[in-house]
């Protein structure tokens, strides 16, 4: 393939822009690039920018918090620190490196100028950390160019002064920033002093916010499209992504080259790991690599062949067998040849790659505020040699030789003995497309040596680029001026992006305290401008979302500028309101990715004792290097990428002693592993297993301790780290397991909902869902008849036998509608059954159905519903079951793809895939109480309801709970609206097969037999009770932010366990808490009673169970209830859950504060159901109902199991509602009790 050359015109362009903003005194030391940015566009005259309608005019740059006259550059040179004049730097060479960066498969692989040589530092070879300096501060004062700040750990006031380029530094009043290098006393000041100069030291802006690499080597032509490809995610969408490799995704997220590419770096990455570079082992990876779940799922997505996938791959692999037998091994080979962009054409270097230390290895540095996800990290070994002279081949040209002088291809050089050997760490990455992107390329691998060189903690200076197209590997020296180039492109980025929605803290001087409405459109734009470049616009894959929030979020007019024509064509179609909409949700979805972005931050800006105070962290942990993973898991887990390795990890002897349980981490979690205080985020995955002193974790990188112990100083003197031996190196590695803040579901919901409003978008539901335009209904007869569609008429008289005539109508309803309808349904009015029979109507009529709710749980009791027990036999019509299979009901496990064959084609694939008629997932949600009281509390169903009640359904008769347990609803939520179906519903009873046995068990207990309230509650007439312990007394306590309580958590233990005595079965009891620290407790109790489930109120729905124990938990004498309890949807979904028996176990006094509570306690006292426990009420049947204390014995807690709240428990089939004849009722006007109606099922 013929090279792709860049012109001097691309490449000045290129660095123009890398350099854009830099002073005058940086450019006056050589001729190129210019100081003045030229237009992006070389063909047109750019106009004016164009204005927002608040402001006539704008501002072309941001009002800078540091500004004072420019001063020129010959004045700025006398002073100390000042920016460095052409005598200080070997300009030519820096100018000369810059030239360089051509591309990499033409003139740069064959210098043909001979250039002199110069003197380089080269990497050092010694094993101490090489960890610049860095101080974490917050800035307190500005004046002029020097800043005051605080520096974090220590707390003491320091200065800082930024000189140079560093001068345009848009940072304002309590920003955090980073200074990488040493403070020292200033001759003038008290007080520690820095100088960020052009020459020396590094400053970091917004530190916490890590900006990958590739954003920031892509910047340079636009600093917009990064960060908007950041905040909108697209998985499959007309706009595609930019993935951390620099690959724009098109269309559907995949595009043949993309396909192959990624297979190729799989395949090579392989053969990195296993040192295997035979024919045979590449064409068994390539066969392996096309044939897997994922890459058939790729090949369906391009509709492409499995041969024709293999033949493509094939023959971009055919150089990998000359990459490894030139560039593998202990010593560099004369074929070697690594070609050096810095190299003056008197000296060549070899290349051997050593060892592979990872691949895909994802390092996160807050020091630096980036992060990247290196293709390999490698041992590599340097030889660097001088050209002494050149002589003709004696045989026919080597095609595998990378060593070309001039144009003469039948030379070969003459080599001196190796001048230098260098053995260093360096970043591999692996570009599998032409080099067009050759520029970028180069920065991105430089800033990866930054992020290396922080993880592994020895010096990498330079990174590798390995171009499987023209077979050729690159050398790319870091050098301070790109560098210093680069991280000021990303502290721009970082500016506008910590700039947030213009809800800061104060500005500088006269803006400082203004508020959001007061500020300035610069103080308020969070992102850069567009670069109104039509040609390059026009081409951008981001393009519609970039015009969608200039015209939505910055209001901008346009009629003038080089893309006008462009933004007309996509939001001429937007009305204002429309436009508001999208302001307003797209802002109430950042509110909900703030807290995201404020915890992913305490994993380096707090230590695990205070994050494990807070409950999202378990510190002082050791590895179990005895553990061994059962080979039946490692098949369950197929082909996981997250879940490649599992590893046990157990509480560090004579560190902390609390139990693993106490906190927000539970079983199923996302989480990292580090080691404090540099290795952060080792491996990544979640909770496999938890119990009180251990946790098993399942994670995406090897953990190797070797390294580890290099790493953090507990490695022998004298061991072969480079060879990869184990070493005699004694210590103990302490791990912190952290909570991980995965945050990009927030980028998919902006996706979502960007979607309606783009010009090629669903006009439909933009006008249903923002404009409410009213929904559209077909005439149907609900009664059959010959005038009725015969195909239809029979189809719902197949699958509505025993529906009462609400669920009749409901489903008529749903047959008429052309776009929605609502189904309003209070608890236990039967919206699972008439659902399932809807869906199997319109599976009948040969419509496909996506099957979707917020939990996993209503996911699957309708597929319970619809497909019955396995037992059964087939369900006739094909169900596909999509999420982690972790979280789905065991019952309905048997849809999900991992419970298939594995596909080995393309067609048996597309066959699991595509044929199911019905599709079931959850989909996505937020709950943030900011964003919430926003807005965001109003569902879709709840503003659909509200502007078109003719499109909406009611079903108030309810087949599930007795008289007693629906008074309780009815009278607090639905205003008596709600009626039995049946009178055997009415009069349900939970009855104890074995009550002698609960009885006769009293002999041995303290208490009175008749009057004991255990036995009370055992009664069959005991149908719904609140249980108030303020005389034992029961109190709840904290652990970390958390809340439980454990006399409560022991007393729901005994009634369970006084249940079951008595013969019911574990499938009929459900315990139920609004905190998850609770149900951890009461779950480490039952461990045993693997079928009783015990969920959260929001994982309760769709669960009914004969039996619901309810733990309120808060118990104080301040009357402190919080917020959960004051949520009476929850509350109301908890109390509808129980058919036969309520039992509510709770302190009175605490939670009668609260109005609402209340009332419901004026109806219980009302109704004689309140019991009042005596003192020490959990202590009187020890010597029957065992572990009335917390404490157990290390080999009991070895086997503890603990019901996950976001995992139904295993076990119970799913059970048929009971049908009965049904009334008419309305709740129209009633917009509040709809959303708890609909939250009640």
């Amino acid at each position: 393939m013929p090279p792709t050359t860049h012109t001097k015109q691309e490449e000045d362009a290129f660095m123009t822009d890398l350099f854009a903003g830099l002073n005058d005194s940086f450019f006056d030391s050589c001729p190129e690039p210019s100081p003045v940015r030229p237009s992006h566009s070389a063909s047109t005259t750019r106009a004016a920018k164009p204005t927002t309608q608040a402001t006539p005019s704008k501002p072309k740059i941001a009002k800078p918090m540091l500004r004072v006259a420019k001063t020129p550059s010959k004045a700025l040179s006398k002073k100390a620190n000042a920016p460095c004049k052409e005598e200080d730097v070997d300009m030519a060479f820096l100018a000369d490196g810059l030239a360089s960066w051509d591309d990499m498969e033409g003139d740069l692989m064959t210098p043909k100028k001979e250039k002199k040589a110069v003197t380089r530092m080269l990497p050092s070879t010694s094993s101490d950390s090489v960890r610049e300096t860095c101080t974490r501060c917050i800035v307190d004062q500005i004046e002029e160019k020097a800043l005051t700040v605080i520096a974090v750990e220590t707390k003491d006031r320091r200065t800082v002064i930024l000189e140079d380029d560093w001068y345009r530094t848009d940072i304002r009043l309590g920003d955090v920033i980073n200074t990488i290098g040493p403070f020292s006393p200033a001759s003038t000041s008290s007080l520690l002093t820095i100088h960020i100069t052009n020459n020396s030291n590094l400053l970091i802006h917004h530190p916490d916010i890590l900006l990958t690499a590739t954003a920031i080597s892509n910047a340079p032509k636009c600093r917009r499209k990064p960060l908007l490809t950041n905040l909108v995610r697209s998985i499959f969408s007309s706009t595609p992504t930019i993935d951390d490799k620099g690959v724009e995704r098109k269309g559907d997220g995949s595009s043949p080259a993309l396909v192959w590419g990624n297979m190729l770096h799989e395949v090579m990455q392989s053969c990195l790991k296993e040192g295997k570079w035979e024919d045979d082992w590449i064409d068994k990876c390539i066969m392996e690599k096309v044939g897997s779940v994922n890459g058939l799922g790729e090949l369906v997505r391009i509709g492409v062949g499995v041969e024709e996938a293999v033949r493509e791959v094939k023959e971009r692999a055919k150089g990998l067998k000359g990459f490894g037998e030139r560039y593998v091994g202990d010593v560099p080979k004369e074929v070697g040849v690594l070609v050096n962009t810095r190299s003056k054409g008197v000296e060549n270097s070899m290349l051997a790659i050593r060892k592979l230390e990872d691949v895909e290895e994802d390092i996160l540095s807050p020091s630096y505020g980036l992060r990247g996800k290196l293709d390999a990290s490698v041992q590599a070994v340097i030889q660097d040699r001088n050209v002494v002279s050149t002589t003709k081949k004696s045989g026919p040209a080597n095609k595998n030789s990378n060593v070309k002088l001039g144009a003469s291809s039948n030379r070969t050089p003459t080599l001196a003995p190796p001048t230098t050997q260098t053995h260093t760490l360096a970043p591999f990455e692996i570009k599998t497309g032409r080099s067009i992107a050759g520029l970028e390329h180069r920065a991105q691998t430089m800033l990866y040596t930054l992020l290396m060189e922080e993880r592994y903690g020895e010096k990498v200076e330079s990174g590798l680029l390995y171009y499987t197209q023209s077979e050729e590997v690159v050398r790319v020296p870091r050098a301070r001026n790109e560098v210093r180039a680069l991280i000021g492109v990303r502290n721009e980025m970082a500016g506008f992006l910590g700039r947030g929605r213009g809800k800061g803290k104060g500005q500088l001087g006269e803006d400082k305290g203004k508020g959001k409405e007061e500020m300035g459109e610069e103080e308020k734009r969070f992102l850069p401008e567009t670069i109104d470049d039509e040609w390059v616009c026009g081409k951008c894959y981001v393009v519609d979302t970039c015009m969608l929030y200039r015209k939505a979020v910055e209001n901008v007019f346009d009629d003038s500028s080089p893309i006008a024509n462009i933004y007309a064509l996509k939001t001429g179609h937007l009305t204002p309101s429309q436009g508001e909409f999208f302001k307003k949700w797209e802002e109430l979805i950042s509110i909900e990715e703030q807290d995201a972005v404020r915890f992913k931050k305490e994993l380096w800006t707090m230590g695990a004792k205070e994050r494990e105070d807070r409950g999202r962290c378990f510190g002082d942990m050791v590895l179990d290097e005895g553990f061994v993973e059962r080979e039946e898991e490692k098949e369950t887990r197929r082909e996981s990428k997250i879940h490649q390795f599992t590893y046990r990890f157990v509480r560090r002897r004579g560190g902390e002693e609390g139990s693993l349980l106490n906190g927000h981490m539970s079983c199923g979690d996302a989480i990292n592993v580090s080691v404090e205080p540099d290795l952060l985020a080792l491996a990544r995955g979640f909770i496999v297993e938890l119990t009180p002193t251990e946790v098993v974790v399942g994670v995406d990188h090897e953990i190797r301790l070797e390294m580890i112990r290099k790493r953090v100083g507990l490695w022998d003197e004298g061991d072969d780290i480079f060879g990869g031996g184990r070493g005699k190196g004694g210590g103990e590695l302490v791990f912190r397991i952290d909570k991980d803040e995965m945050f990009a579901g927030m980028g998919r919901i902006r996706d979502n909902l960007a979607h309606l409003f783009y010009a090629q978008g669903d006009t439909r539901r933009l006008h249903l869902v923002v404009d409410l335009a009213p929904p559209r209904f077909f005439d149907i007869d609900p009664s059959p008849s010959p005038s009725s569609d015969c195909e239809t008429s029979a189809a719902i008289a197949k699958f509505s036998k025993g529906l009462n005539g609400d669920q009749l109508g409901a489903m008529n309803k749903v047959l008429a509608a052309q776009d929605y309808a609502c189904i309003l349904g209070m608890p236990g009015t039967g919206k699972t059954t008439v659902i399932a029979a809807i869906i199997k109507v319109l599976v009948e009529l040969g419509k496909s159905v996506l099957l979707t709710s917020y939990t996993h749980s209503a996911v699957d009791t309708i597929l319970g519903k619809l497909a019955g027990k396995e037992e059964d036999g087939d369900v006739g019509f094909g169900i596909l079951r999509l999420g982690n299979v972790d979280k789905v009901h065991p019952d309905v496990r048997r849809f999900t793809l991992e419970a298939r064959k594995p596909a080995t084609t393309i067609q048996q694939l597309e066959h699991q895939i595509m044929t199911p008629p019905i599709v079931a997932t959850t989909c996505l949600s937020i709950d943030h109480t900011s964003a919430r009281k926003g807005g965001l509390d109003v569902s879709l169903f709840r503003r659909l309801s509200e502007a078109h009640p003719e499109a909406v359904v009611d079903l108030t008769h309810q087949y599930r709970m007795n008289a007693d347990i629906m008074l309780l609803s009815n009278k607090l939520i639905y205003g008596d609206r709600l009626r039995c179906g049946s009178e055997e519903v009415r009069r349900r009873a939970l009855v104890l097969p074995e009550r002698r046995v609960v009885e006769d068990s009293h002999a041995q207990t303290a208490c009175g037999k008749d009057d004991c309230w255990l036995n009370q509650l055992m009664s069959e007439s005991c149908k719904a009770v609140f249980v108030d312990t303020d005389l034992v007394p029961a109190r709840d306590s904290r652990i970390g932010d958390l809340v439980q309580n454990e006399i409560e958590a022991n007393l729901v233990y005994q009634v369970t366990e006084a249940l079951l005595k008595g013969g019911v079965s574990q499938d009929q009891i459900g315990i139920i808490s609004l905190y998850r620290q609770q149900i951890k407790l009461i779950g480490n109790l039952l461990k045993e009673r693997k079928e009783v489930e015990i969920l959260t109120a929001d994982k309760s729905q769709g669960r009914d169970k004969d039996c619901v124990v309810i733990s309120m938990v808060r118990s104080n004498d301040d009357g402190q209830i919080g917020d959960l309890v004051r949520d009476w949807r929850r509350m109301n979904v908890s109390f509808t859950r129980a058919k036969s028996k309520l039992i509510i176990f709770g302190s009175r006094s605490t939670l009668q504060a609260t109005p609402l509570l209340s009332q419901f306690f004026q109806l219980m006292d009302g109704q004689g159901w309140i019991l009042r426990l005596p003192a020490n009420a959990h202590e009187m049947h020890a010597p029957v109902l065992r572990k009335t204390s917390m404490k157990r014995s290390v080999e009991e807690l070895d086997k503890v199991v603990v019901l996950k709240e976001n995992v139904v428990g295993s076990g119970r089939p799913m059970k048929k509602m009971k049908k009965g004849k049904a009334e008419e009722g309305l709740l129209k006007g009633r917009p509040i009790l709809k959303d708890l109606v609909n939250d009640g099922r």
